[in-house]
């Protein structure tokens, strides 16, 4: 039977990364899982390369945390549906490569040929770099340590308001240097809407 490469995607991905997100109760929706871990939702993508040809294709995976909490009152606008959160909905964001090796990378496979090297490649760098990354995340704490550690001011200043820390002015002063009018205007109303001055 003909595969396209597209197949050997699939097959790659169902037999190392769904049986491993499935015994840990991640809940799949097209290539997306799910997992509720307490007040947060871990995310787990495949997304194909759009220059996919029948003869050869490319994949990556790309990994998410989202907690309501933070989205609630946050600057973007637009209600999720929690029940399937997607990768690009998530305030931490990173690929499985870059956890990886340091850069952006796909995995490629070909049609009708064995892709046993990246499907045993992908299990290990899943099992050994993306779930401890994922698991790194227990909650908002956590998020916040995430983007204050790397000085992502923008993200930084959500968590800080919720968890009510102190450093809240600190990581909004900081947003606002070099801020072009439209953002400032906007982190303006978010802070007025709160009571919030510095």
């Amino acid at each position: 039977m003909h595969k396209t490469a597209r197949d050997e995607i699939k097959n790659i991905v169902d037999s190392t990364l769904r049986p491993i997100l499935k015994r840990l109760g991640y809940r799949k929706k097209g290539n997306t899982w799910n997992l509720r871990d307490g007040e947060l939702i871990k995310v787990v993508n495949v997304q194909f390369s759009s220059g996919n040809t029948s003869r050869q294709a490319k994949f990556t995976v790309n990994l998410g945390v989202y907690n309501p909490d933070f989205r609630r009152e946050s600057l973007v606008a637009g209600k999720i549906n929690e029940e399937n959160v997607k990768e690009h909905e998530c305030e931490i964001r990173e690929r499985l490569g870059a956890i990886s090796y340091g850069s952006d990378f796909w995995w490629t496979v070909y049609a009708n040929e064995d892709n046993e090297k990246a499907s045993e490649d992908l299990r290990t760098r899943f099992t050994d770099r993306g779930l401890p990354w994922l698991n790194s995340f227990k909650n908002l704490e956590d998020e916040y340590n995430y983007f204050a550690e790397r000085g992502i001011h923008r993200s930084a200043f959500v968590a800080a308001y919720v968890l009510q820390k102190e450093s809240l002015f600190d990581h909004l002063r900081e947003n606002l240097k070099g801020a072009n009018p439209f953002y400032a205007k906007t982190l303006e109303k978010w802070m007025a809407k709160r009571g919030l001055t510095i």
